[in-house]
């Protein structure tokens, strides 16, 4: 339930992880963002109902076709201190995923990798997870 993904460069240094939390992902996808062992930020879905609508109008015959144009899931990363530092949001589209991402705070190069890779596996994720 709780599966680690370690991000490496070319070299094979980690550069970071991401760390799905199990049980707390089940209504709200919940991941901790790793530098070494040590958990240095979390993202979150924004609204989970967001989750709960798209999944139940997906099932609708044609009007599932439109879940991608009217459901815009939004994910917030965050500092252990309850900053955001970075939104991540799906933008309108019918056949393709399409995102935004807006720095809300300063970073350094390490973090923004980090954010960024972490970012990039949960979408990903959650893409599996429907």
């Amino acid at each position: 339930m709780s599966a680690r993904y370690n991000f490496t460069d070319q070299q094979g240094i980690s550069v970071g992880a991401v760390k799905r939390q199990g049980m707390r992902s089940l209504w709200r996808a919940h991941y901790d963002i790793l530098n070494g062992d040590m958990a240095v930020m979390s993202v979150q879905e924004e609204n989970p109902w967001v989750k709960v609508m798209d999944s139940l109008v997906g099932e609708v015959p044609i009007l599932g076709f439109f879940t991608g144009y009217l459901f815009h899931p939004a994910f917030l990363v965050t500092r252990h201190d309850g900053a955001v530092v970075m939104r991540l949001q799906k933008v309108p589209a019918f056949f393709e995923s399409k995102f935004i991402i807006e720095q809300k705070a300063p970073l350094d190069e390490s973090e923004q990798r980090r954010v960024l890779l972490s970012l990039l596996m949960m979408v990903l994720l959650e893409r599996s997870r429907g």
